[in-house]
């Protein structure tokens, strides 16, 4: 029995850019912090509706609501107190795919001069599968290459393959098959 691993590899440049920002704004009641909010996240979605971004590729990333406080720091001999609400941050995150990634510069300046608070930019595949499917040939082909020159060194045939197990490593789809023949 003869047990190869093969090795698939393929470099792709990324064509999307995934762009994810948020607002977080304060008010002394929750009301207030939450229409603050939803005013501040219009301006946003204005911009990104003006580079005709599809809905399809916006995704909340997450709204929430918490209180402020404020903490008591007792001097010596002072009783200690519970902290005391002060007022409420309402916070809201988006996530947009950007498919024209000679825009994003343009997108970052324009979200900041909008008020998002907190931006991070990524890149990635959109159809990432037929990269996969390329690596997965690539790796059968060098596992079956190298199953060969040991059964041809070891002047024994070449058997079937009896078992397959993909390892994967994302974002450069380093593909590795390990056949049993």
């Amino acid at each position: 029995k003869i047990s190869v691993q093969g090795v698939g590899k393929v470099n792709v440049k990324p064509d999307i850019a995934v762009i994810t920002f948020a607002v977080e704004t304060r008010g002394k009641r929750t009301s207030e912090a939450v229409q603050e909010n939803n005013q501040r996240m219009k301006k946003l979605m204005e911009v990104v509706e003006k580079f005709d971004i599809d809905a399809a590729d916006r995704k909340t990333r997450g709204f929430g609501i918490v209180p402020e406080y404020e903490y008591y720091h007792p001097k010596k001999g002072q009783k200690q107190k519970p902290p005391k609400i002060i007022g409420y941050v309402a916070s809201n995150g988006l996530n947009v795919r950007v498919r024209e990634i000679d825009k994003v510069s343009e997108i970052l300046g324009d979200l900041t001069a909008a008020g998002a608070g907190e931006i991070n930019l990524g890149f990635d595949i959109d159809d990432p599968e037929k990269h996969e499917d390329t690596a997965r040939k690539l790796a059968m082909k060098d596992a079956k290459r190298r199953a060969e020159l040991y059964a041809t060194t070891a002047g024994i045939p070449l058997g079937k393959m009896e078992n397959l197990t993909e390892h994967v490593r994302q974002n450069n789809f380093l593909r590795g098959a390990a056949a049993g023949r």
